[in-house]
């Protein structure tokens, strides 16, 4: 790996972790929509507003509450919507549907959640 990395720069290892961390946060936003579901309250994930850690947080009518540990990013950068939260019923709550970008040195992924649906989508960008 020491022979390759100086041929090829850090770009496949920006790309590895840049995905991991995307599928990472799908994977927590699945997670916050399954407990809304489950509870009957809004459950949701908030970027901090340096874009370098997040946390679930339930919506319980009056302030958030965390929901487990907050999530600290140590190479990526979260970027664009800072709050996706979601209903009883699975449904993305309005101001959910914002593009999420997760950037690690030039490489980049989106994720997006589907306003009606609640569905999460991950994307390249090439």
């Amino acid at each position: 790996m020491a022979i390759t990395l100086p041929r090829y720069g850090s770009s496949p290892l920006q790309s590895i972790n840049c995905k991991t961390v995307a599928k990472r946060l799908a994977v927590d936003l699945r997670l916050a929509r399954d407990l809304a579901m489950g509870s009957g309250t809004n459950h949701g994930v908030t970027i901090a507003e340096d874009g370098l850690s997040y946390a679930i947080y339930k919506e319980p009518g009056g302030p958030l509450v965390q929901v487990g540990d907050t999530r600290y990013l140590t190479t990526a950068t979260l970027l664009g919507n800072r709050h996706a939260a979601f209903d009883s019923k699975g449904s993305a709550t309005v101001g959910s549907d914002g593009i999420i970008t997760v950037q690690v040195g030039s490489k980049s992924y989106t994720l997006a959640v589907v306003l009606a649906t609640g569905f999460v989508r991950v994307k390249d960008v090439p």
